[in-house]
C-alpha cells in the first residue's frame, strides 16, 4: 500500500513511498547557521485509515444485502403475479367453456355447475397467491391494504438513503383485479348475462395484471438504482479526516470503477434478471 509523506516545510515536495520502506529524515538546518536554536518537529506522514476502510465496505456489504433483499421480494412478486395471470386465463376457460357450448350449459346442469365451481375454486386461489405466509413481504407489494397493512419500505444507510416500493395490487378485490364471484347453482344461477358480464372482467383482470407487473418492475428501476448509487458513493468514499491525504492506486480506483459500471449496466429493467445477487461484485 502506498502512503503520502507530506513535508512540513514544503508541502508541494510530498513524495509517495511504499509503506514497507525506511523512512529517514533529518531536520532541516538554516544554510550558514552554525548553531541551530530550535529543533524542527519531523514532518507528519498521513497513512490510509484501515480501520475505516474497513467499516466502511462493511456498511456497503450490509447495504446491498439489504438492496438484494428487496430485489428478490420484488422476483418473488413478479413470479406471483406470472402466476396470476395464468390462473385469471383458466378462470377465463372455465367460463367460456359454458357459454361456447351449443346450446350453452343451462343452471343447474352437471357441466355448468363443475365449470362455476372450478371459476370459484381458482378465484380462492388467486386470494392466497396473494398472501403468502410470513416473513415474505410479497403482500405488501400486491394485495390488498386491509388485509396486508404497511409499505415496503427499507432504509438502506445511515445517510437515510432509502427504497420504497408502490404498491401494485392484484388481488381478486375491488381494487385489484375485480373479479366478481359467481354464483354455482340456481336459483341464484339464473342466466348467462352474468357469466358475459364475468368474461369481460377476467380480460380486463389479465391487461391489469400486465400492466403491474410492468409497473412493479419501473418503480424498481427507478427507486433501488438510484439508491444504490447514493449508498455506494457515500459509502465508499473516505472521511474528512483522511480526505486529500491518502493515496490509491490508480489500477485499484479505474478498476473498482469499471465494475460498479458493468453492475449498473447489466441489471435489466425487466423481471428477467437471473443472478440472485447482482449488487455483491460491488464488494
Amino acid at each position: 500500500m502506498q502512503v503520502q509523506v507530506i513535508s512540513l516545510n514544503n508541502p508541494a515536495n510530498a513524495e509517495v513511498l511504499d509503506r514497507s520502506s525506511s523512512v529517514s529524515v533529518s531536520p532541516a538546518i538554516k544554510s550558514g547557521s552554525t548553531t541551530p536554536t530550535a529543533s524542527l518537529p519531523a514532518p507528519e506522514i498521513q497513512v490510509d485509515s484501515d480501520g475505516q476502510i474497513f467499516r466502511a465496505y462493511q456498511s456497503l456489504t450490509e447495504t446491498t444485502a439489504k438492496i438484494n433483499q428487496v430485489a428478490e421480494s420484488v422476483r418473488q412478486a413478479d413470479s406471483t403475479m406470472q402466476e396470476i395471470g395464468s390462473t385469471v386465463d383458466k378462470m377465463k376457460g372455465s367460463l367460456e367453456g359454458i357459454i361456447k357450448n351449443y346450446p350453452p350449459f343451462p343452471p343447474g346442469s352437471e357441466q355448468r355447475v363443475k365449470a362455476l365451481k372450478d371459476f370459484a375454486g381458482l378465484r380462492e386461489e388467486i386470494e392466497k397467491l396473494t398472501l403468502p405466509p410470513d416473513p415474505s413481504q410479497v403482500p405488501k407489494l400486491i394485495n390488498d391494504p386491509a388485509k396486508s397493512s404497511g409499505s415496503s419500505y427499507i432504509t438502506l444507510d445511515s445517510n437515510g438513503t432509502s427504497i420504497q416500493l408502490d404498491r401494485q395490487q392484484v388481488d381478486p378485490g375491488p381494487n385489484g383485479l375485480n373479479i366478481p364471484i359467481l354464483p354455482a347453482t340456481p336459483p341464484e344461477d339464473s342466466g348467462d348475462e352474468p357469466i358475459h358480464n364475468a368474461i369481460s372482467a377476467l380480460n380486463t383482470a389479465a391487461k391489469t395484471v400486465s400492466d403491474r407487473r410492468l409497473s412493479l418492475s419501473e418503480n424498481f428501476a427507478q427507486q433501488a438504482l438510484p439508491a444504490a448509487v447514493a449508498a455506494v458513493t457515500s459509502q465508499t468514499g473516505l472521511s474528512d479526516a483522511v480526505h486529500g491525504t491518502t493515496t490509491f492506486s490508480e489500477q485499484s480506483a479505474s478498476s473498482k470503477s469499471r465494475d460498479i459500471s458493468e453492475i449498473f449496466s447489466a441489471i435489466s429493467v425487466g423481471m428477467s434478471v437471473s443472478n440472485d445477487s447482482f449488487l455483491k461484485r460491488i464488494t
